[in-house]
């Protein structure tokens, strides 16, 4: 994955915290997804753009992990999130 590629959240979608997760409906095809703890936090901070590496070094400390280990899984969510229409990515 591109470490200086910038991702953020699409506009279409609508979200609410239920609980410790956060649920999320795509208004195009009407499918919902429910995030824990990790899932939340990276789409709250894709809320204002942000680069692949500076997301993971703020998943890193935030979790404290590798940054490898991080790196690996927010990448493969990255791009499952991508497809489902709830980010996006920056030229």
């Amino acid at each position: 994955m591109n470490s200086s590629q910038r991702y953020v959240v699409t506009d279409g979608f609508c979200a609410t915290n239920l609980n410790d997760s956060l649920v999320a409906l795509v208004i195009e095809n009407g499918k919902y997804y429910s995030f824990a703890k990790t899932g939340k936090t990276i789409l709250q901070l894709l809320e204002n753009p942000l680069s692949f590496d500076d997301l993971v070094a703020q998943l890193a400390a935030t979790y404290n992990v590798t940054e490898e280990k991080c790196s690996a899984e927010t990448a493969q969510f990255l791009l499952s999130v991508e497809a489902a229409g709830l980010i996006k990515r920056l030229p």
